[in-house]
């Protein structure tokens, strides 16, 4: 067949075209058996990069996990990095590292998740505390750096279950004495502290509202507890009205005193004993109130107060007053009183929550 030179050269320009588009390793001019094989060849292997079983990971699964490969040139990979061997590596270190973060997520479930104890009638949750006689008594117990103390768990609360002991500076703390010439007994009563001495602010509070935040004062705890407020100590009473249910009234029931006071060390009234079933651990005694001017302690045996963080005034009988907890020989209740700061009181600190 005979062609023009234009035709000549469209073709010659077609065939440079076409080899430029092909593996151009092969210099040899291609004939047209050739250039159909080459065509057919091209449209195999094109087809030949998705894996032959459907069993192995499918190509996508590692372009979904390796955002670096370019899916619009993955027909143009080597054939090494298509093959189901490689996908399968690919998966096989994809699935290890799923694992690892899934182990890891499950592990701090599992430290984080809560586990119940049950101690007489209480559930607590902290593993910080022994059960002993149906009582929760905080395990490493409460030091002031001089003196170790009990404590226990009464609903959300950690009490100390003995009175404060922590001599503080000067006259300003004392303990009981039996007669005048006796040695000062502090481990059964511990310490009486006026209310300022037990905050640790200033003298000049007897005479003046100090209006300071009560809430956590440590006062002259140890660090992390603190000097309890009215609503800590309504915390406690109402609790235990609850536990018991018995009708709640303020900050008073008829039945919280039985439940906190120690079972012996009370007096005697009307020929039983004065004392409670200390189903807690609190361990009430009855330490009994001080007089400033004296040094006195009276009482002693029939009552004991305990100091609160919360202050009031007095219009009818002008004075600075702060609030106590007090317990009977006689009753079972638990008094509220607003008292003279500078009488002298027990201290039962009380654990900060959360600490």
């Amino acid at each position: 067949m005979y062609f023009g030179n234009k035709t000549k050269f469209c073709l010659g320009l077609a065939l440079i075209l076409f080899l430029s588009c092909t593996d151009n390793s092969d210099i040899a001019f291609p004939g047209k058996e050739e250039v159909q094989q080459r065509y057919s060849n091209l449209d195999e292997s094109s087809s030949s990069t998705e894996p032959s079983s459907s069993s192995e990971p499918s190509s996508s699964s590692v372009e979904l996990s390796n955002s670096s490969v370019d899916v619009s040139s993955s027909s143009s990979l080597p054939q090494s990095s298509s093959s189901p061997a490689s996908n399968s590596s690919s998966s096989e270190a994809i699935s290890s590292s799923s694992s690892s973060l899934l182990s890891s997520s499950s592990e701090q479930n599992s430290s984080s998740s809560l586990v119940s104890y049950t101690c007489g009638s209480q559930t607590y949750y902290d593993n910080g505390y022994d059960c002993h006689e149906g009582k929760i008594y905080l395990h490493d117990g409460i030091s002031d750096g001089t003196n170790i103390y009990s404590a226990v768990l009464i609903g959300t609360q950690v009490w100390m279950a003995e009175n404060l002991k922590y001599e503080t500076e000067g006259e300003t703390s004392f303990c009981y004495k039996e007669t005048t010439d006796a040695e000062p007994d502090c481990d059964t009563y511990g310490r009486f502290y006026n209310w300022v001495t037990a905050m640790d602010i200033g003298t000049e509070y007897n005479n003046k509202m100090w209006s300071g935040n009560v809430i956590n004062h440590r006062g002259i705890c140890p660090e992390g507890w603190h000097i309890p407020s009215n609503d800590d100590w309504n915390v406690l009473m109402k609790y235990i009205n609850t536990k018991e249910n018995c009708s709640v009234s303020g900050s008073n029931c008829t039945i919280v005193g039985t439940k906190l006071k120690a079972t012996s060390g009370w007096n005697e009234y009307s020929s039983s004993s004065g004392g409670g079933t200390d189903d807690y651990g609190f361990s009430a005694l009855p330490g009994g109130n001080g007089l400033s001017y004296t040094g006195v302690v009276n009482y002693v045996g029939e009552r004991g107060c305990w100091w609160s963080a919360s202050e009031s005034y007095s219009n009818s009988n002008p004075s600075y007053l702060a609030g106590q907890r007090i317990m009977f020989y006689s009753h079972d209740g638990v008094r509220f009183d607003n008292y003279d700061r500078t009488s002298r009181c027990n201290v039962r600190c009380l654990k900060n929550q959360g600490e």
